[in-house]
């Protein structure tokens, strides 16, 4: 069952819709605030854009469901997901944690809007709502508060004939730009290695240390198969090409713009054979069989620790694992992923125990 977050009831219960509206929704965390909206017949058309898979897959299967026709559900981030000839009267954008990802998409918002048109802005306090309010007035020029509250809030403001783009310039430029990718090069296990990513990817402007400290651990297969799942912008599956040119490498995560970059990360690697897929866990390749599954699992949802996804990532790759092939992931050193191995696979092995992470291995039998 999806989880409706507080500002999705917030905005369920405050949210006023014009009859024939055009109404884009960016980053909604569920489809409850974008269906309740479409239920009530008033909307032209409602698009629901979102970046994570999985919530793309809820918003389009519940109004399929329901037969709500005026719903288009685009697995994108921002702009990136609505036709270009789209003119919004209202867009609703719930906040994401990451900052500059949250400005791109008030960027968005500001060109999507039809002059006259509202910019609706929900979050909670820990999510960064008071900072993206802040930015949102400073681009249209006002601002209302219509909710408060359990530590969440929803405000509008309104798009006037001018837009204050240079106030939010700086904080996007160049990512306003869809095929604009920060390009870095790091020491992965020694080896230099080019990183291609955007706002809102994991570890978007550094290198990851537990995913550094995985490509240093790691026992890649001189040829066969691999998986980098939860794949980011691609820092393992490089890692892969540059120890064994043989190897099919195939990349996957949830997050479209994690699975743009790693695209780039691995053509600039020059590797001969490789995939890269969006992919609610293993979804996009339950089929195939993997020799070697590497991953540094995510266990946060927003700011809280949470479990349920990497047990998901533990159980799924002992399904896509071959006889003998092995899984070998990197976590916190206080993250408890020994028992859930063996209970889904019946061994591991503990490759590296440091002051702050491991990197443990199991064989699938």
């Amino acid at each position: 069952m999806t989880v409706v977050t507080p500002s999705a009831r917030l905005l369920a219960d405050e949210l006023q819709v014009d009859t024939g509206a055009v109404v884009v929704y960016l980053h909604p965390s569920s489809p409850h605030a974008v269906l309740s909206v479409a239920r009530s017949g008033k909307p032209s058309s409602v698009w629901a854009v979102h970046r994570r898979l999985p919530i793309v897959q809820a918003i389009a299967g519940d109004a399929a469901r329901e037969s709500l026709a005026t719903v288009s559900v685009s697995h994108a981030h921002g702009r990136m997901g609505v036709p270009s000839d789209v003119q919004a009267d209202l867009v609703v954008i719930e906040v994401p944690v990451e900052k500059a990802a949250a400005h791109l998409l008030l960027h968005d918002a500001a060109l999507l809007l039809r002059t006259g048109g509202r910019c609706v802005l929900a979050g909670g306090t820990t999510e960064g709502i008071k900072p993206a309010v802040r930015v949102l007035e400073s681009i249209f020029g006002n601002m209302r508060t219509l909710a408060v509250g359990g530590g969440h809030r929803v405000v509008e403001a309104r798009r006037g004939a001018t837009v204050a783009f240079d106030s939010v310039q700086s904080l996007v430029a160049p990512y306003h730009e869809p095929e604009a990718f920060r390009e870095d090069s790091y020491l992965v296990a020694g080896l230099p290695t080019r990183v291609f990513t955007r706002p809102g990817v994991f570890s978007w402007d550094h290198l990851d240390e537990a995913s550094a400290l995985l490509a240093e651990s790691m026992t890649v297969p001189a040829d066969g198969h691999v998986l980098d799942l939860g794949c980011g912008a691609g820092v393992l599956g490089a890692a892969v090409a540059a120890r064994a040119p043989r190897v099919d490498i195939t990349l996957v995560d949830a997050d479209c713009e994690a699975v743009r970059c790693a695209r780039q990360t691995m053509t600039a690697t020059g590797h001969g054979v490789w995939r890269a897929l969006a992919s609610d866990v293993t979804s996009a390749v339950a089929d195939s069989r993997f020799d070697l599954v590497v991953s540094n699992p995510p266990f946060h949802t927003g700011k809280s620790t949470d479990l349920q996804l990497p047990r998901r990532f533990i159980a799924e790759s002992h399904a896509v694992l071959r006889a003998g092939g092995r899984l070998q992931l990197v976590a916190n050193r206080t993250l408890p992923y020994e028992a859930e191995l063996e209970r889904v696979f019946g061994n591991r092995r503990t490759v590296h125990d440091g002051a702050r992470f491991k990197v443990l291995e199991a064989i699938r039998r």
